[in-house]
């Protein structure tokens, strides 16, 4: 299989950058995950703005429960410009306001909702052009990649998305390379 099959996904950088790490056979596990879960925060946070997750937080207030069940309320919702992840964000909280679903609980579910589907689509354009693109070791990469983007906490970062208004990247960035540590993480 090529090294560079990354390159030519038709998929964002930090997904490109998922596909490169599940190549590496050194460390494909850890990387992979830790590249999977920042790049669907990334287009999480990039998509989800933090006053559109306090105005649904606003909507689902115990007081103002009506507002995601009237047509009217869904409409005020939207009155801005929204992303279309903000859109999935509001029919998915209509659905599970008219379902009955705790106020306090709606945000969390419907972001969660929205970032597997995120998470599901993403992984499907990868895999096309793994199949497409990867020749005869495809299918193993594929697999690596399925296993990185299964390893997505996603009930922790939407989570934080309707808490905090964005999810938090910290622990997920590069380790900086201590040239003083042995091979054991010794120093």
């Amino acid at each position: 299989m090529r090294d560079d099959i990354h390159k030519s996904a038709p998929v964002p950088t930090p997904w490109k950058r998922v596909i490169r790490a599940c190549g590496r056979d050194a460390d494909w596990q850890r990387e992979g995950e830790r590249l999977a879960q920042l790049a669907l925060i990334s287009d999480l946070n990039r998509q989800i703005r933090p006053t559109f997750i306090s105005n649904i937080q606003q909507a689902v207030d115990p007081d103002q429960r009506d507002l995601l069940a009237n047509p009217s309320g869904l409409h005020a919702l939207r009155a801005g410009k929204l992303t279309p992840i903000e859109e999935q964000i509001v029919e998915h909280a209509a659905r599970l306001a008219a379902e009955g679903c705790r106020p306090d609980e709606i945000a969390g579910e419907a972001v969660e909702a929205v970032a597997s589907a995120r998470a599901e689509s993403w992984r499907r354009a990868c895999t096309g052009h793994l199949l497409k693109a990867g020749g005869a070791g495809a299918h193993d990469l594929v697999a690596r990649l399925h296993k990185s983007t299964d390893s997505i906490p996603l009930r922790k970062i939407s989570a934080e998305i309707a808490q905090q208004g964005k999810a938090a990247t910290t622990g997920l960035e590069k380790p900086n390379l201590d040239l003083d540590e042995d091979l054991l993480g010794r120093r």
